[in-house]
């Protein structure tokens, strides 16, 4: 009894975490694309969880400059070029409640996405 108990509080601990993660969506500029050849979404992917803020790259980057703005004031929050790098966490706790844009400007693309800091 106390086994399935306990495995029931591990699986709700598992779930609110997943609940508690917003994924953010990750857009890459557009480049002129005259022949209209497909491009695939990008496969780096980010996530905010409890306010922090994980970069998750398919492989390890050369460089990476990531750059946070206030959506509604314009503010520049963080800006860092991070080198040899595939994974990066940004502590986001000390930011305003409000919308987020998010630049990843890496060796071949420019990607953006919005999130919110609750």
């Amino acid at each position: 009894m106390r086994i399935k108990l306990l495995l029931l509080l591990c699986s709700l601990l598992v779930i609110g975490k997943w609940a508690s993660a917003h994924d953010i969506c990750l857009q890459r500029k557009a480049r002129p694309n005259p022949m209209e050849i497909p491009i695939f979404p990008p496969s780096e992917n980010c996530a905010i969880l409890s306010n922090i803020l994980n970069v998750n790259f398919d492989r390890t980057k050369d460089y990476a400059t990531i750059t946070v703005t206030n959506k509604a004031t314009g503010e520049i929050v963080h800006s860092k070029t991070y080198h040899n790098t595939n994974f990066v966490m940004i502590d986001m706790s000390s930011c305003d409640k409000g919308e987020y844009t998010i630049y990843i400007t890496l060796d071949d693309c420019l990607l953006e996405g919005i999130f919110t800091v609750q």
